[in-house]
């Protein structure tokens, strides 16, 4: 399993896109997947995107999905 970003840019746009968010969500995804699927015995592609979601939020970490309620800390940042 590999997790890092996707994007293309070049060298000034790059400077600009604050992708390490981002690029630590991913890696804590992947991690929970490989988890998941050496727990279960599976190939990381057959684990459910939904059960890795579950365990974020239930990290307490927020995946911007529709209808999920903004934490009071991201409003207060905006």
């Amino acid at each position: 399993m590999i997790a890092g970003r996707c994007i293309s840019a070049d060298e000034i746009a790059f400077g600009s896109t604050r992708d390490v968010p981002a690029c630590t969500m991913t890696g804590e995804a992947a991690a929970i997947a490989v988890s998941l699927a050496a727990a279960s015995g599976v190939r990381v592609s057959t684990v459910a995107v939904g059960e890795v979601q579950a365990r974020l939020r239930a990290l307490g970490t927020w995946l911007g999905t529709p209808g999920e309620v903004v934490p009071d800390v991201l409003k207060q940042a905006s």
